[in-house]
């Protein structure tokens, strides 16, 4: 948000020509690392949401191994529960 003439002004009366000028640009300059701050914000969101998908993707994959490995061990123990009898 612009700052605007009259508040400019104002901070040049109330605290001098030299100080009223600098917190003037200090507050434009806070004003555009607003903007930053919300494109970095942004960026970690779509970030974070890959990882998130990969993530998922991750323990599918591995909930898949060991459902065919829960498979293959329990085939084994009746193998041998049916060889034994």
């Amino acid at each position: 948000m612009p700052i605007s003439q009259q508040l400019q002004n104002k901070l040049r009366e109330t605290l001098g020509t030299d100080a009223g000028e600098d917190l003037v640009s200090l507050l434009e300059a806070m004003d555009g690392l607003r903007g930053d701050v919300r494109e970095l914000r942004h960026e970690m969101q779509l970030g974070f949401a890959r990882q998130e998908a990969a993530l998922e993707k991750a323990l599918r994959e591995q909930t898949r191994f060991f459902f065919l490995a829960w498979a293959v061990l329990l085939a084994a123990i009746l193998d041998l529960y049916a060889r034994g009898s």
